[in-house]
């Protein structure tokens, strides 16, 4: 899966964290899925989803004690 888009969005969203004081989202698991030609973003069948800025309790990415937890 190309990281770009994400890559992008990371960057304008600390921007803005360090311009306009807004939060960053927490770390989070984004579900990617394959879908029908165009479907997805850029008019290629990978759909990827935005970065949440409130991601559901069970994609959060964790860590306790030096622990990371990915979900999966």
């Amino acid at each position: 899966m190309p990281i770009e888009p994400y890559h992008i969005d990371a960057l304008e969203l600390m921007h803005r964290h360090l311009t306009q004081g807004d939060d960053l989202p927490p770390s989070q698991l984004i579900h990617a899925a394959v879908g029908a030609e165009g479907e997805g973003r850029g008019g290629t069948r990978l759909i990827l989803p935005e970065i949440a800025a409130e991601p559901d309790t069970a994609d959060l990415v964790t860590v306790d004690g030096g622990h990371v937890t990915v979900p999966h």
